[in-house]
């Protein structure tokens, strides 16, 4: 975990974590967090948890199994980056979470060719400068695949989204935003 050092800059090449149970890339209160390429595996924890920092990070891939949260990204500026390979799974799977990708008062996230499936909710956003989703396939979410509050920009492309919204809500729900 990477805590509290508004201080300098941290940079990563090419980073591969692979976790049991706890989190994978954990950043709070960072001045700059740089990932320049790589990829997390994870069961039953956040692949990414990262709050009050600014970041500036690039993934080819994000595999998520089990826990609360996939992905967090929260009261936090800069970019984050899913590259995945051009074809549907390449970015990654984050299955069987209740929230697999949460954003919360964010810069920019990229998210490409990534599965989610058996989430509670695929995909929660609110209050993103933009969040652009492309070659996603998101199938069996209980509620919303994706959820959209108040994100400046939003645009989703090239995705398939079947099969979600089983226990109430439904497959898109967009308030308050740019599309």
């Amino acid at each position: 975990s990477l805590v509290n050092n508004p201080a300098s800059p941290i940079t990563f090449d090419n980073l591969t974590l692979n976790t049991n149970g706890g989190k994978g890339l954990y950043a709070v209160g960072l001045k700059q967090l740089i990932v320049s390429g790589g990829k997390i595996t994870s069961v039953g924890a956040p692949a990414v948890d990262i709050s009050g920092s600014t970041i500036n990070t690039t993934f080819s891939s994000i595999s998520v199994n089990g826990g609360p949260l996939g992905i967090n990204l929260s009261q936090s500026a800069g970019s984050f980056n899913i590259l995945g390979g051009g074809s549907v799974g390449t970015g990654g799977t984050i299955y069987n979470t209740i929230i697999g990708l949460s954003i919360d008062t964010f810069g920019v996230a990229n998210i490409n060719w990534v599965n989610f499936t058996n989430n509670g909710v695929a995909i929660h956003s609110s209050k993103s400068n933009q969040l652009d989703l492309a070659g996603l396939q998101i199938t069996g979410s209980t509620g919303y695949a994706l959820e959209s509050h108040s994100d400046s920009t939003l645009i989703l492309s090239q995705s398939i989204l079947t099969n979600n919204g089983a226990l109430g809500g439904g497959t898109i729900l967009i308030q308050g935003d740019t599309v």
